[in-house]
């Protein structure tokens, strides 16, 4: 979901600060290169399961405001916004986390709406790493509080379909 460790740039589908509804959200850089080649793969082998994880989630919903946790020459972080290993990157707060909901469920809406369906999607792409790459670290304290109060309600509500991974 967005950007990840071999996109071309980093960038979320939404990074208009204190957009909770998601008004501005969209797929159209997906567009360029992920849905087509995922079309590519389908239209190989059509029984493809697929599932997808957020690398970083929009930077308004993080505590530092940016896509890395590690301040490196990669990236333009500064050190004293390094979010260390194990503690939450991810602002929780109610309106954040029901946001953040949200955003899986109209990235579903999304790619069904180009003819993919998503069977499986994780909270989160390596949640326990200290890196200088588009990511996220969570507590399994608040993992387990967003999967349960957050996203697993929004999924059952408006993609029962689609499976949680941990």
């Amino acid at each position: 979901m967005a950007a990840n460790d071999y996109s071309r740039n980093w960038y979320s589908y939404d990074e208009t600060d204190g957009d909770f509804e998601l008004k501005n959200f969209s797929i159209d850089r997906d567009k360029e290169a992920v849905i087509p080649y995922i079309k590519s793969a389908l239209a190989l082998n059509p029984n493809i399961r697929l599932w997808a994880s957020p690398w970083s989630a929009p930077t308004w919903m993080k505590t530092n405001k940016h896509y890395a946790n590690r301040s490196t020459e990669c990236n333009d972080l500064p050190k004293e916004k390094e979010v260390p290993l194990y503690t939450d990157q991810f602002i929780q707060e109610d309106a954040y986390l029901r946001a953040f909901a949200l955003y899986f469920s109209k990235y579903l809406d999304a790619y069904k709406n180009e003819g993919i369906n998503i069977s499986m999607v994780m909270y989160q792409n390596e949640a326990f790493t200290f890196s200088q790459w588009p990511n996220g670290s969570w507590t399994p304290q608040s993992i387990a509080r967003f999967n349960g109060q957050y996203l697993g309600p929004q999924l059952a509500s408006t993609h029962p379909d689609v499976e949680i991974y941990a």
